[in-house]
């Protein structure tokens, strides 16, 4: 069943409709896109010195230390973050309200970031509601940008309003222990992933990011590699994957919840207003997520509807979405709370169907169908009412997916990547963690005989054999790894099968198997 979803192209010059009737305030569900231009790749954003002057001067407001460990203060956080080099820290000394924009380039940006910095908030707020938009994050033309924002709550009051925004030329954003709220009317958005950029890497960690019921606590507009850890969720939407407009489009996303992180959403609309929301929001197609030891919770206090896991129509083609794949395991607990609340629309997902959801652990609050557990899995109902998913004692192993349209991950190539799982502290080690759960997300939505060609970052020394698996397991595609001045090519079908104790090959293990 297509969702008959309104939407409502947003331009620099229009708010977001809000109508009031019978007194109650209500936000109708205007889609976003992300067309309003932002700065250039490459363009300046010169500060404006008379703002700078304007600004209350506390001496010591921001200190900037940079990486050869000098020290410099400012009054202004505009004006530290303007004058920062790369790799410095800059630090918050008290809360801070930026009422002027960031820049003649960013003007409806109230801090615009375009090095790569950490900003520790130490505990502070910084007000960012005069401007929509809030921070900006956008790398130069020559460099993409690694940033991270730490240890701060931003929050945003404006209708519309936005905390946290990365543009072009961004490879990786980290918030740990980051606090986003929005709280004005219309499609507020605590974190977006905008502009037009290629693969990003987010980790959200130990963060709450909350919109309450009228906006989207995470929307994407551009393919990520995200990990959402130990980490709360909420509004209208917790998690919003788009298709392409201006920008690219959210396809070939990978996104893992774990942690005991929590996914949440509440609907308050009429069902006449056309609102039918849920709490993950698939309008593009061949996007995994994971959901492992965490929660989604889906609310309703009306008559509109809403899913747990929405399949919704393609932003682009218009038709239902399709090669969506949503793993749920583990401790994962999925509660469903009012009248109009549904765990996902069975037409569009499920075994065999257009999209996938295939459950290997976890509770939930109401009937599961057996179509959505994984092979070797079945529903079991305590005697207090509770669903929980269960191993059927199988000895029976899941069965290979060799065809063309991408596939789940395996169970066998889950538990591989649970082994192969870096200490989060380690940012080396969990960089390429990540860099190679992209490639295996390339592999699996790979057609049939294609070739994928890979460049591996000159630190990273080996493969994951769970790479090795998935390619194993898809059978028809190549993968050529251009390494240093090697190139290996691991032609379809002649991928090694899991091997005991083998959690990595080697450079020289590869070019002997295959290069020979």
């Amino acid at each position: 069943m297509t969702k008959n979803v309104t939407k409502k192209i947003l331009s620099s010059v229009l708010t977001a409709s809000v109508v009031l009737s019978a007194g109650v305030l209500n936000v109708l569900a205007d889609r976003p896109d992300d067309t309003t231009p932002a700065l250039a790749i490459g363009e300046s954003a010169p500060l404006y010195e008379q703002q700078i002057e304007d600004r209350a001067d506390t001496g010591n407001a921001v200190t900037v230390t940079k990486v050869d460990g000098s020290q410099q203060s400012y009054a202004d956080l505009i004006e530290a973050v303007g004058n920062a080099e790369k790799g410095s820290v800059i630090t918050l000394n008290e809360d801070v309200t930026l009422t002027s924009a960031s820049s003649s380039a960013a003007s409806d940006y109230s801090l615009w970031i375009e090095q790569s910095i950490t900003l520790d908030g130490q505990g502070h707020t910084i007000d960012t509601s005069k401007f929509s938009r809030g921070i900006g994050i956008a790398g130069l033309q020559d460099a993409r940008i690694d940033v991270t924002l730490k240890n701060v709550t931003i929050v945003n009051s404006a209708d519309s309003g936005r905390c946290v925004s990365t543009r072009e030329g961004v490879s990786s954003l980290t918030m740990e222990g980051v606090n986003l709220q929005t709280s004005g009317s219309g499609n507020t958005q605590a974190f977006t992933v905008g502009g037009s950029n290629e693969m990003s890497t987010i980790n959200i960690r130990n963060s709450n990011l909350s919109t309450g019921t009228a906006g989207y606590a995470v929307i994407t507009f551009n393919p990520v590699q995200m990990t959402i850890d130990n980490s709360k969720l909420s509004g209208y939407a917790a998690l919003y994957m788009k298709g392409p407009s201006s920008s690219l489009g959210s396809s070939g996303s990978v996104v893992r919840v774990q942690n005991g992180s929590e996914l949440s959403s509440k609907n308050p609309y009429p069902a006449e207003s056309q609102s039918d929301f849920g709490t993950v929001v698939f309008e593009t197609d061949n996007i995994q997520l994971q959901v492992v030891d965490s929660k989604i919770i889906t609310e309703t206090t009306n008559s509109s509807n809403q899913e747990a896991i929405g399949f919704f129509t393609n932003y682009e083609t218009g038709n239902p979405v399709e090669g969506n794949q949503v793993t749920i395991s583990g401790s994962s607990k999925v509660e469903n709370i009012g009248a109009n609340t549904i765990f996902a629309d069975s037409t569009q997902a499920g075994t065999g169907k257009n999209n996938s959801i295939q459950i290997s652990g976890g509770s939930f609050n109401f009937p599961i169908s057996p179509e959505y557990c994984a092979p070797g899995f079945e529903i079991q109902q305590n005697a207090d009412g509770s669903i929980v998913i269960v191993p059927d004692g199988s000895t029976t192993p899941p069965a290979q997916n060799n065809g063309s349209s991408g596939s789940t991950t395996s169970s066998t190539v889950a538990s591989m990547e649970e082994a192969e799982r870096p200490d989060p502290q380690n940012e080396k080690a969990q960089k390429a963690y990540e860099f190679w759960m992209q490639v295996k997300a390339k592999i699996r939505a790979a057609k049939d005989g294609k070739t994928l060609t890979i460049t591996v970052p000159q630190e990273i020394e080996n493969m994951p054999a769970s790479v090795m698996q998935t390619l194993y397991e898809k059978q028809t595609v190549t993968l050529t790894l251009r390494w240093s001045e090697k190139s290996i090519s691991i032609p379809a079908g002649q991928a090694m099968e899991k091997q005991p104790m083998r959690v990595y090959w080697t450079q020289a293990k590869l070019t002997e198997l295959y290069n020979d």
